[in-house]
């Protein structure tokens, strides 16, 4: 079920509006399951956020592929679990209708905006999340911003807009290291009953684009296929699988 003007509730009630990450993604986000969680100390209080605590806002910055919307349907699957309300904004799919879709939205203890540097610049867009950010702080409800930039990096036209965003807690998202990377691979294979032996991990990372969202999809393709013809994983059942 879509919330209010087309916003994703999280939680297994449904999508209305197609979203840049698969159902299964979505539901199967957590904390447990996001590697590189101790790197950056801030990330705690998405867990209190998930508790029903924690600050007002947290703004997530950082490069694509790093993991910025893994945490943020961590936080609302940890809100939901505890029969807290939450919703997803997913801004990027979402600039070109109207940002009328945003009334209504601080009926949600916790309102989380993807990708908010998607709509900076639009003199609508802009008054639109300031006087939503101003609801929802004054109702005591929680914010998750998710961006490829810091705050003072976002081409933002409305001074009040920046100010108020500003008040966040700000956590900068580096990418993992590439032995850090095979690992995570590594674990997630095995934790679908795939064996992914050091040779077919590094030819995978040398073959393919670094990010999460390349080698998830490719983990994907790959657990498909390999109930479907029985085989395990190799070198060569790799190449012919993805052609590489």
């Amino acid at each position: 079920m879509s919330g209010p003007g087309g916003g994703v509730p999280t939680g297994r009630r449904g999508v209305g509006e197609q979203i840049p990450l698969s159902l299964s993604l979505q539901e199967r986000a957590s904390f447990e399951n996001f590697h590189g969680l101790s790197r950056h100390a801030n990330l705690a209080l998405l867990e209190d956020i998930g508790s029903g605590t924690g600050p007002h806002m947290i703004y997530l910055w950082g490069p694509e592929g790093v993991g910025k919307s893994h945490l943020l349907y961590a936080t609302c699957n940890a809100l939901e679990g505890n029969r807290g309300r939450s919703v997803v904004l997913p801004l990027r799919r979402s600039q070109r209708k109207n940002p009328e879709l945003l009334e209504g939205m601080e009926q949600y203890d916790l309102v989380a905006l993807d990708d908010i540097d998607a709509v900076a610049g639009s003199a609508l867009w802009e008054e639109s999340l300031f006087h939503l950010l101003n609801r929802l702080r004054d109702l005591g409800s929680r914010v998750v911003i998710t961006a490829q930039t810091s705050p003072s990096g976002l081409n933002l036209d409305l001074p009040d807009l920046r100010s108020r965003i500003g008040e966040g807690v700000v956590e900068h998202l580096t990418p993992l290291e590439d032995r850090e990377k095979w690992d995570v691979l590594q674990k997630r294979s095995e934790a679908r009953g795939m064996v992914m032996g050091d040779e077919v991990a590094s030819f995978l990372m040398s073959r393919t684009a670094r990010d999460f969202h390349t080698l998830f999809a490719l983990l994907d393709q790959l657990d498909e296929q390999t109930l479907v013809a029985k085989r395990r994983l190799t070198i060569p059942f790799v190449k012919e699988l993805l052609s590489l």
